[in-house]
């Protein structure tokens, strides 16, 4: 009996961590919570104003980082393999959700819980999570990975990277991570983006409309 008792604790253990592991998976949820943003209507521009001051701007530290006079000196450095592909990679302008209204926006404006509407021919401006997708939302991840990496992000809170591109259909994603803190920095830092051998990369044509 005594052993019986306990391999229904493990279980009931068990059960528990998986919960909460499905819990932790929620990351939509967890940032709309935590900034409590209404889906329907996104942030309101004076909470978007107030993360920006805390949160900071979302810009990106290229591969090559160097003063600017240094670069108007020597504009070859701009065009080093790296600094095209980061430039041809980072979009300027999103589609975003802020007091009820979708506007267009810098991608500079961008803040964590910030939510964005991605299109076909659009480009993640930010690290996002997906809040909801059409069935046939695809995404191409090659300016990342340096390679055609098509992927299908469907489900609420798959992972979209800054600078993927949506080849098919269209989503409502959440922003997780700006600036400094998306996943294309990481790897910059870790001397891992560029890919190494990567093909050059299409500029993106920012020419979609919204409603």
């Amino acid at each position: 009996k005594k052993k019986n008792v306990a391999l229904v604790l493990m279980m009931m253990d068990d059960e528990l961590d998986e919960k909460s592991m499905e819990e932790d998976d929620d990351h939509v949820g967890q940032l709309l919570a935590l900034h409590q943003v209404d889906p329907g209507q996104g942030l309101s521009w004076e909470r978007a104003r107030s993360l920006t001051t805390s949160q900071g701007s979302n810009v990106q530290t290229p591969p090559l980082k160097l003063p600017a006079f240094i670069c108007c000196l020597l504009p070859c450095l701009m065009s080093t393999p790296g600094m095209r592909r980061f430039q041809a990679a980072i979009p300027i302008t999103a589609i975003v959700l802020r007091d009820g209204e979708w506007c267009d926006l810098d991608t500079s404006a961008l803040v964590v819980s910030d939510i964005v509407r991605l299109e076909r021919g659009a480009a993640a401006p930010a690290d996002l999570r997906v809040l909801e997708a059409n069935d046939d939302f695809l995404i191409d991840d090659e300016a990342l990975e340096g390679r055609d990496a098509t992927v299908a992000a469907k489900k609420r809170s798959d992972f979209v990277p800054l600078t993927a591109r949506c080849v098919r259909g269209d989503a409502l994603l959440v922003v997780a991570a700006i600036g400094d803190d998306v996943e294309l920095v990481r790897r910059i830092r870790q001397g891992n983006w560029p890919p190494p051998g990567a093909p050059p990369l299409e500029p993106l044509v920012e020419d979609y409309d919204y409603v």
